[in-house]
C-alpha cells in the first residue's frame, strides 16, 4: 500500500483514500470499541514499524464444535479476494480446539466457541514504518461505515 494514494483511487474492490495520521491510536481503538455493535479489531504491525490495521466489523460469525470445516468453507466462498495483500474480507481468531476438531479428533469440552470471524468492510491502514506519516482508509463499495467511525476525517 502506498501513502501517496490519489483521493478515492480504486484498489481492486476497495476504495482507498489518504487521511491524516491519527497520532493517538489508543483513542481510535477506544472509539471503535464504543461504536462497534458487531465487533472491532486492531492488527498491529511489527515492533520496528510496518502496517497496522484498525476497523469495525460489519458481521461476526461464530464457529461451532464439529462444524469447523463447514465454518471455513462458508468464509472462503464469500471472500472475494484475489489473494494478494490485505484488503479486508474476513479476520479470524481460531482456538486450539478448532484445530483439534479439524483433525477429526474430539476436542476437550469447553463452553467457549472454538473460533470466530469478523467481516471487514472499512479499514484504517497506518504505515508506521514511515514514522506514521502515511495512513489511508480502505472501504468496500458496500461499506455502511464512514471514516468518522474510525476517528478520522476524509
Amino acid at each position: 500500500m502506498s501513502g501517496a494514494v490519489e483521493r478515492g483511487r480504486r484498489r481492486g474492490r476497495w476504495i482507498a483514500r489518504p487521511v491524516p495520521f491519527p497520532h493517538d491510536l489508543g483513542a481510535v481503538a477506544r472509539r471503535l470499541a464504543a461504536a462497534a455493535s458487531a465487533g472491532w479489531f486492531w492488527l498491529d504491525g511489527e515492533a520496528d514499524g510496518g502496517w497496522s490495521y484498525l476497523g469495525i466489523a460489519s458481521e461476526v460469525r461464530v464457529a461451532e464444535l464439529r462444524r469447523e470445516l463447514e465454518f471455513l468453507t462458508s468464509l472462503r466462498e464469500e471472500n472475494g479476494s484475489d489473494g494478494r495483500g490485505f484488503f479486508g474480507g474476513w479476520i479470524l481468531a481460531l482456538g486450539y480446539e478448532f484445530g483439534v476438531g479439524l483433525l477429526g479428533l474430539d476436542p476437550t469440552p469447553d463452553d467457549a466457541s472454538p473460533g470466530f470471524a469478523l467481516r471487514i468492510d472499512t479499514v484504517l491502514a497506518i504505515n508506521e514504518a514511515e514514522g506514521g506519516q502515511s495512513s489511508e482508509v480502505l472501504a468496500t463499495p458496500r461499506s455502511t461505515r464512514g471514516c468518522c467511525d474510525l476517528g478520522v476525517r476524509w
